[in-house]
């Protein structure tokens, strides 16, 4: 990355998180080998990888050695205790969510305090503004690569790619796909290059998850690979203007990484 904030080239950054990586010896070491792990996962791998400085990875239970840095990146608070949370807040951090947040007086501390608010999506935005005041939000979405996404021709079946988990909403696609009559493939667990695949000749992609997702990964990916989505406003992706227009979701998304830094910095 060519553009670093101005007065981070000496700055120390501990980023503190527990999507850690999984397996050191792949490839990419924040995924299992060739699986298609969580999107936020992925999206911290992404984005250490583009860090335009040196980072310290801090895992989530050893959050104290983050109070020596000059800048503190949390990346998500789900094993934070509310002791970590209050004594962060000390620190202005940056603050990176990927899901809708329990709420705790300690959470609401941490968020207000933070310099910047990072969410992926208008509608989560207005989920956490339910409950706290941040002094500044920003919106960015996770960084993909557009080319890993490709349109062949397409065939009258649809995909569903998700973790198998009730809230994925697997039951809402079975009665989607019976309703209309449309062959659906179920995919969990699956490698990355099966469901891209299975996304590129797919004439539909079908997500009706029953909880709140703040952005999907997968609905991103189905736009690029040409599939008409069956959604529902639980996705977060679907309040960005203009979310089914693949040319500016490949703009958004191509771009993201370098935009993630520039404002994830003082």
């Amino acid at each position: 990355m060519e553009t670093i904030p101005e007065n981070a080239g000496g700055m120390s950054v501990a980023w503190v998180t527990h999507h850690l990586p999984r397996d050191t010896d792949s490839a990419n070491p924040a995924h299992l080998p060739g699986k298609y792990v969580g999107g936020a996962e992925m999206t911290d791998a992404t984005l250490l990888e583009a860090a335009p400085l040196d980072v310290d990875l801090v895992p989530a239970w050893e959050w104290e050695r983050a109070l020596t840095a000059d800048h503190v990146i949390i990346t998500g608070t789900d094993l934070l205790p509310d002791e970590a949370m209050t004594r962060l807040a000390d620190m202005k951090p940056t603050v990176f969510l990927h899901h809708d947040q329990p709420r705790n007086e300690a959470r609401r501390e941490l968020i207000n305090a933070a310099q910047v608010l990072i969410l992926h999506t208008p509608a989560h935005e207005a989920i956490e503004r339910q409950w706290t005041q941040p002094k500044r939000v920003e919106l960015v979405l996770s960084p993909m690569n557009p080319t890993e996404c490709r349109i062949e021709a397409k065939q009258d079946h649809a995909v569903w790619a998700q973790r198998l988990h009730d809230l994925k909403g697997p039951l809402a696609a079975r009665m989607w796909a019976s309703e209309n009559d449309i062959k659906l493939k179920m995919l969990t667990n699956s490698p990355r290059s099966e469901v891209l695949d299975s996304l590129a000749v797919a004439r539909w992609f079908v997500h009706l998850p029953l909880g709140f997702e703040s952005e999907s990964r997968a609905t991103i990916e189905a736009v690029l690979s040409g599939c008409e989505c069956i959604t529902n406003d639980r996705v977060g992706i679907t309040s960005v203007d203009g979310w089914q227009d693949a040319g500016r979701l490949s703009e958004l998304v191509s771009t993201a990484a370098q935009t993630w830094w520039q404002v994830a910095l003082p």
